[in-house]
């Protein structure tokens, strides 16, 4: 699966959380880069944790101010990104007992393109209409 590349159909209409968007995006291609060259096992692991660390700031950004606005999706969103946890967990174990696969990066790739597209997308109307662009 070739990787994605940041377009414009990722925005989500919010300048903050469009830069988050593409921030994760670096931390995916990095741990892809280091994957496919097969670095150590240490250094693909820190890239791991410097993806779920990033992803946790963004995430908890998204998440102020889904319960500021009272965002009606919230919790289902908040499971979504439960869910990217419990994954990335996953993946740092298959990883550790050096299990790991490109299976990590075809999730990563289609997390991103679904999670944005088809559930970050759906509170740009309600945010920017709280005055949030």
């Amino acid at each position: 699966m070739p990787l994605l590349q940041w377009d414009e159909s990722y925005s989500v209409g919010i300048k903050e959380f469009d830069e988050h968007h593409k921030e994760l995006l670096i931390h995916i291609h990095n741990l892809n880069d280091s994957i496919k060259q097969r670095q150590s096992q240490k250094l693909i692991l820190g890239l791991i944790q410097k993806l779920e660390d990033y992803a946790n700031f963004h995430f908890s950004a998204e998440e102020y101010y889904m319960t500021k606005y009272n965002y009606p999706e919230f919790k289902e969103h908040k499971k979504q990104h439960q869910l990217f946890f419990h994954k990335i967990s996953d993946y740092k174990h298959a990883v550790a007992t050096e299990q790991l696969s490109l299976l990590v990066l075809n999730f990563l790739n289609n997390w991103y393109l679904n999670h944005i597209h088809n559930i970050d997308k759906r509170y740009q109307y309600f945010f920017n209409k709280k005055g949030i662009k």
